[in-house]
């Protein structure tokens, strides 16, 4: 930092800060592991409010059309948890793997956008 003090014109500051999510899911990373072509794999998902004021979900949506998420409630109460169910669709005709996005978008004292990767390798 400058000052226009001339005993001591340049000082150091030292900054601390703790950020902190208001919103989080856990997990925060989906490895379904090995999975067949043509099954339906489902997994629960938490979504917990780590805020000190409501969260109010705005959107959850998938990058992928094979993956879905089950019913989000539209708000979350603080401290309050919900168990959300992800489901994978795999294709019959599926090879590889497949990856993709639960995209997260709550508001609280701001805006709080999570992404979930989830893969799935295909055998």
């Amino acid at each position: 930092m400058s000052s226009n003090d001339p005993q001591n014109p340049k000082q150091v500051l030292e900054l601390r800060a703790k950020v902190v999510s208001e919103l989080k899911v856990m997990p925060a990373f989906m490895s379904l592991g090995n999975v067949e072509a043509g099954t339906i794999v489902e997994k629960e998902l938490t979504l917990k409010n780590f805020s000190d004021v409501p969260l109010k979900i705005k959107s959850v949506r998938s990058t992928s059309k094979i993956m879905r998420i089950g019913s989000v409630p539209k708000e979350l109460q603080v401290g309050e948890a919900a168990v959300v169910v992800l489901t994978v669709v795999v294709p019959a005709d599926a090879k590889s793997s497949i990856n993709g996005y639960i995209l997260f978008n709550a508001v609280g004292h701001s805006n709080n956008h999570l992404r979930l990767p989830v893969m799935v390798k295909v055998i």
